[in-house]
């Protein structure tokens, strides 16, 4: 029936609801993942400029060079992790304005279709 067609809607709806925030939910772990990352990263420099201090000064420049582009690759990475998020939250709102105009409509008819119900009963 045409209401149960209705109500799979809305719940395949929902079901892709909580997909969304599943995927984005796993967007913000990676991106916490590669924060942690840079900050290993920063501290591991510091540590290897302390521990470095009696190296020649060219090698000092290779590594601290090294580390500067380790951590911008890190920061691109982030930048890019957090567009994505952007991206999918921007996704995320505007299927769940179009999901709710949906049922917004489908709970019209089912209104109507259950007064037309009513009004039969009654006949």
């Amino acid at each position: 029936s045409v209401e149960n067609e209705n109500a799979e809607k809305v719940q395949n709806l929902q079901q892709k609801i909580v997909n969304e925030q599943e995927i984005n939910k796993q967007i913000e772990d990676e991106i916490l993942k590669l924060r942690i990352e840079l900050d290993s990263v920063k501290q591991e420099l510091i540590t290897s400029k302390e521990n470095n201090k009696d190296l020649p000064k060219s090698n000092e420049t290779k590594l601290l060079k090294s580390k500067d582009e380790e951590i911008e690759g890190l920061k691109k990475k982030i930048l890019q992790e957090q567009q994505i998020v952007a991206h999918v939250q921007v996704t995320q709102e505007r299927e769940i304005i179009e999901k709710e105009r949906e049922i917004s409509i489908l709970n019209t008819i089912l209104t109507k279709e259950r007064q037309v119900l009513i009004e039969k009963e009654r006949e």
